[in-house]
């Protein structure tokens, strides 16, 4: 068993839409029927695999975009100290692919806004 998800270590665990292609961070079969995208960040990249273990057996592929450290969401996360100045626009940019993609399903997933907060 490994401890690193599928995301964790290289491009696919900073997902930037303003240069990767819609086919990037694809998992499972490349003809599958049908596909999900996990969007969203490191917390959505730890459900990579459980999803394409499950996904795989019924016929899906997952295709991922998560940044570590950007929830997908209206509100950038903040600290005190910190905003996150990439995540709204990369926001805007991956909810066009999504609407623009015919999906059978999205899942978002994120850290709370209070767990970004005590984090930084």
């Amino acid at each position: 068993m490994k401890d690193v998800p599928l995301t964790g270590g290289n491009e696919c665990g900073a997902f930037d839409p303003s240069t990767m292609v819609d086919e990037a961070c694809r998992y499972g079969r490349p003809h599958a029927e049908r596909t999900m995208m996990v969007v969203g960040d490191s917390h959505a990249g730890q459900l990579i695999d459980p999803l394409l273990l499950v996904g795989e057996q019924a016929g899906w592929n997952v295709q991922a975009m998560v940044r570590n450290g950007c929830p997908f969401s209206a509100a950038p996360p903040e600290s005190t100290d910190t905003v996150f100045n990439n995540c709204p626009h990369q926001n805007r940019v991956s909810l066009e692919r999504i609407l623009h993609r015919k999906l059978d399903l999205v899942v978002a997933s994120g850290m709370t806004p209070s767990g970004y907060r005590r984090a930084l």
